[in-house]
């Protein structure tokens, strides 16, 4: 994969086995939103994933995601890149280990954010809410969770 603008931040998520077959499911979870081009495509993989995060956040009683959705539109960081050999903007991708996933952020993510995010990455991994079980392997584990800048320096863990 090759991403065309350097993100100013890159939340990264390390796990145990090839993030290219859980993705989808893994950042619709989390952040409740897919890229564009996902999204147009319809009944994809991730939408299950997709509406548990909204289902579950509305029952917590926070506030009104759809009034304003701050997560999409001042923190994620749409780049132009290659992946599966077309090209699209997209706010996240798979690092060269294959084995991590970098969703592309503006800037680090408020408290709030944060404590939503990292909490459902982690949770993804414990329950393991995917609709397709085959995408993510029994045997799948979060290794490392950490925060980097656009010069790679580690500056938040999570783990």
């Amino acid at each position: 994969m090759r991403v065309q603008q350097i993100p100013n931040y890159e939340l990264i998520i390390k796990t145990n086995s090839y993030t290219g077959n859980f993705e989808r499911e893994l950042i619709s979870y989390a952040l409740g939103t897919l890229d564009n081009v996902q999204m147009e495509m319809g009944n994809f993989h991730g939408d299950y994933e997709m509406d548990l995060f909204w289902e579950e956040e509305f029952s917590s009683k926070r506030k009104d995601y759809y009034d304003d959705y701050e997560l999409k539109d001042e923190y994620l960081m749409e780049t132009y890149q290659d992946v599966d050999d077309w090209e699209q903007m997209t706010f996240y991708h798979m690092t060269d280990e294959c084995n991590s996933l970098a969703i592309q952020l503006v800037k680090p993510l408020n408290e709030y954010w944060e404590e939503i995010v990292i909490r459902r990455i982690k949770k993804f991994f414990d329950e393991r809410p995917c609709r397709y079980s085959w995408t993510l392997p029994k045997d799948g584990k979060l290794e490392d969770l950490y925060l980097i800048d656009s010069n790679e320096n580690r500056i938040k863990d999570y783990m």
